[in-house]
């Protein structure tokens, strides 16, 4: 039975912890604010990894603090699988030696059906055009804590919406190939008490898409997460909240049941069915993204790759 470590035990690692138990695996944490109850603590990764000997280590701290995690597992010769929560790192670092047996990023959303179910209907389709769309207002994510203390509200801890809502960047690249060029606006336009960026509005052309839109923010007062791709043949609407898939071919919405999409991510990786799981060199071709984003952004530019 797989021993899993889950190191950083907030909303996202009892998240991961929720689907791994689902998947009857032995789970402890490494937190200073959990109290040990249903899981095993640890207070430090070192204690962790020498008393618990897990066979898969899940970095889902704040972003800030993952390459700290990264560079403690590599010291203490860990060799199992890791996984990391997105995105990788705040930014792009030099990857060290190392002897883990795999590593992945935490970018759930390629497992998920419609996506999948999209994925292979394109296959045989040109498109001709691509509009996606994330949005939720920060003060409704979590309404048991102020939004101002979440690490999302700090660019110093990694938060702002071209980090946090990645997701859209890595299965955008996961649907069309690499990117080619792109153009962005990013800024903190509304009046949340936050010191990141809060909007982000991009232009890019991907090597099987010619022109797409991507919009990420914060502000969106009605939670949003969709993506509209137009084909030669076929125009598809994808909504990942209501777990829709609609196209010019079909008279209803095809409906795929809500399913634990974490459970399904953790579930490929254990069993080594990883074909749709981001690597680390996809999850850094999304910080080189990223970084091409913000460098568009303060240069009013368009960037080439």
């Amino acid at each position: 039975m797989t021993k899993a470590l889950i190191i950083g035990f907030g909303s996202i690692g009892k998240k991961h912890a929720e689907a791994l138990a689902g998947l009857n695996c032995h789970i402890a944490v490494v937190s200073q604010n959990y109290e040990e109850g249903h899981y095993k603590k640890y207070n430090n990764i070192q204690d962790a990894v020498f008393n618990w000997k897990p066979d898969y280590c899940l970095i889902t701290n704040e972003t800030y603090k993952h390459f700290e995690a990264f560079q403690c597992l590599v010291g203490l010769n860990y060799k199992g699988i890791l996984f990391i929560e997105k995105p990788l790192f705040e930014n792009e670092k030099k990857i060290i030696n190392n002897e883990f047996k795999k590593i992945f990023v935490g970018y759930q959303f390629r497992v998920h059906p419609i996506i999948q179910h999209l994925k292979n209907s394109l296959l045989c389709e040109k498109v001709i055009s691509v509009q996606c769309y994330v949005g939720q207002h920060l003060p409704d994510w979590r309404t048991d804590r102020d939004y101002r203390s979440l690490y999302s509200s700090n660019k110093k801890y990694g938060g702002g919406v071209i980090r946090d809502l990645s997701h859209e960047l890595d299965y955008m690249l996961y649907l069309f190939g690499a990117w080619k060029r792109l153009t962005a606006i990013v800024g903190k336009f509304s009046n949340l008490e936050i010191s990141c960026e809060d909007v982000a509005c991009l232009l890019v052309a991907f090597e099987k898409c010619p022109v797409a839109t991507i919009q990420m923010n914060y502000v969106d007062k009605i939670k949003r997460r969709e993506i509209i791709v137009n084909t030669t043949d076929n125009s598809y609407k994808a909504d990942l909240i209501t777990g829709t898939l609609e196209s010019n071919q079909t008279q209803s919405a095809l409906l795929f049941k809500q399913i634990n999409i974490y459970q399904r991510l953790h579930e490929s990786i254990l069993n080594d069915q990883c074909d749709n799981i981001t690597t680390l060199n996809q999850g850094i071709d999304v910080l080189r993204m990223i970084d091409k984003i913000e460098s568009s952004s303060n240069s009013g530019l368009w960037i080439q790759n």
